[in-house]
């Protein structure tokens, strides 16, 4: 009985600091340091095994630092890291596309696609994150090969609403 207490003890203390400093590296960012910032969402990126929020704010500060090439590989490692999840696949294509790799946005789009996910809501996620992109081509791609999976008619409304949001 005192293991077990020591355990849930340890654990929320380990939850407690780890807030804290997720919270010290959000008022970095807020004061405009984002080196520092950057810094401490590392620890927190690591310890929280690599969570998607804590992912967008080491992204976010990196973005802002200008540190182009610790974004890259924050990207293509969490890509790697979660392949069924290709959002991070299409985001890593689009800043590779925004340097001017076209070539290697190509292949990054192209092997997001590959790997797209039959659940309906991760199919929806990866073509919402085609669509942000600027990448309808691909979105539409995306629905096609889910009504592959699903039924024909199956993503009708969000074909249609994907073809008339591009006229």
């Amino acid at each position: 009985m005192k293991r077990l207490l020591f355990l849930i003890w340890t654990f929320s203390l380990v939850g407690v600091l780890w807030s804290q400093d997720e919270k010290l590296a959000d008022q970095y960012m807020q004061q405009g340091d984002f080196k520092q910032a950057a810094a401490i969402y590392e620890k927190v990126f690591v310890k929280s095994n690599y969570s998607e929020e804590v992912f967008r704010k080491l992204a976010e500060a990196y973005r802002n630092d200008a540190n182009q090439n610790a974004l890259e590989d924050l990207y293509l490692k969490q890509a790697k890291r979660f392949p069924t999840d290709v959002w991070y696949r299409i985001a890593y294509g689009e800043l590779l596309e925004r340097k001017g790799d076209n070539k290697g946005a190509k292949k990054s789009y192209e092997e997001a696609l590959k790997n797209v996910s039959t659940i309906p809501d991760r199919l929806k996620r990866a073509a919402s994150s085609f669509q942000m992109a600027g990448r309808h081509d691909y979105a539409m791609q995306v629905y096609e090969k889910g009504e592959s999976f699903s039924g024909k008619y199956f993503y009708a409304l969000e074909r249609a609403e994907l073809y008339y949001s591009n006229k």
